[in-house]
C-alpha cells in the first residue's frame, strides 16, 4: 500500500460532487475547524474525510514549521525526519493489518487520515527540547516488546489459504520494513531525554491497535495482609 497524493483524492471528490470546483481552505480556516468539520466543506464521502485530514495535517505541519523555522531551521529538518519515521510505522502497521485482514480499503483510507493524528503529536512534541538524552529504560522495552510482535506476525491460515501470491509477498515486505521503521524509532529514543523517549513510546504503541497489539496490563498491587 502506499500513501495516496492528495491531488488525487481531490481530484476523487471533484468527480463525486460532479465536476463542482472545490472551496478554498486556509491554514487559518483547517486549524479552526479540524479534520472533523472540514468534511463539511470538502464532503462527507470517505475520501472527503481523506481530504480533511490532509488538509487539518498540512495547516498543522506548516504551523508547527513556522514557529520551529524562527528559532533554528534545523529543528524544522529534524523534526520532518521524525515525521517520515513516525509515518513509515505507522503506514506499516495498516498495510500489515491489511493483510492479516484479507484486504479492505479502509486501510487505505486510514494511510491518508494518519497524517492529522502524526502531526498533532509532532505540535506538542517539538515544543520540548527531547534530544540528548539516555532515553527511558522502561519505555524502550515497551518498544521492544511491540517489535518482536510485528516480528512474529503472520497471515491467518484461512486467509492465507486463499490469498494471492502477490498478497503474502506484499506482507512480508511490509513487516520487514515495519521493523526496521521502529527499530530507527528505537535508536531514536535512546538518544533521547526520558520525557521524549516515554511521549514517542507511548504514541507509537497508541497506532499499533491497527495491528492488534494486545493493550499494555500494569500490575495489580498485591493485596495487603489483614
Amino acid at each position: 500500500m502506499k500513501r495516496i497524493p492528495i491531488i488525487v483524492l481531490l481530484a476523487s471528490v471533484s468527480v463525486i460532487a460532479q465536476d463542482d470546483a472545490p472551496k478554498p481552505v486556509s491554514m487559518e480556516l483547517a486549524l479552526k475547524l479540524g479534520p472533523e468539520k472540514l468534511t463539511r466543506i470538502v464532503g462527507g464521502s470517505e475520501a472527503g474525510q481523506d481530504i480533511a485530514c490532509q488538509l487539518y495535517a498540512a495547516a498543522k505541519r506548516l504551523q508547527t514549521e513556522n514557529r520551529l523555522a524562527k528559532q533554528d531551521l534545523r529543528l524544522v529538518t529534524e523534526l520532518d525526519w521524525l515525521r517520515r519515521t513516525l509515518g513509515d510505522c505507522i503506514d506499516g502497521f495498516c498495510s500489515m493489518a491489511y493483510g492479516i485482514n484479507g484486504g479492505g480499503t479502509m486501510y487505505t483510507h486510514a494511510e491518508a487520515r494518519n497524517d492529522a493524528s502524526i502531526e498533532d503529536f509532532l505540535a506538542d512534541f517539538s515544543k520540548r527540547p527531547s534530544a540528548g538524552g539516555k532515553g527511558d529504560p522502561e519505555s524502550i522495552a515497551r518498544l521492544e516488546k511491540l517489535i518482536q510482535y510485528v516480528s512474529k506476525m503472520e497471515i491467518p491460515a484461512d486467509i492465507k489459504s486463499s490469498a494471492e501470491k502477490e498478497m503474502i509477498e506484499a506482507f512480508l515486505k511490509f513487516r520487514t520494513e515495519t521493523m526496521e521503521s521502529l527499530n530507527i524509532l528505537k535508536a531514536t529514543c535512546a538518544e533521547s531525554k526520558e520525557a521524549g523517549s516515554k511521549a514517542l513510546v507511548g504514541f507509537i504503541i497508541s497506532q499499533a491497535s491497527w495491528i492488534e497489539y494486545p493493550a499494555e496490563k500494569k500490575a495489580k498491587p498485591a493485596d495487603k495482609a489483614d
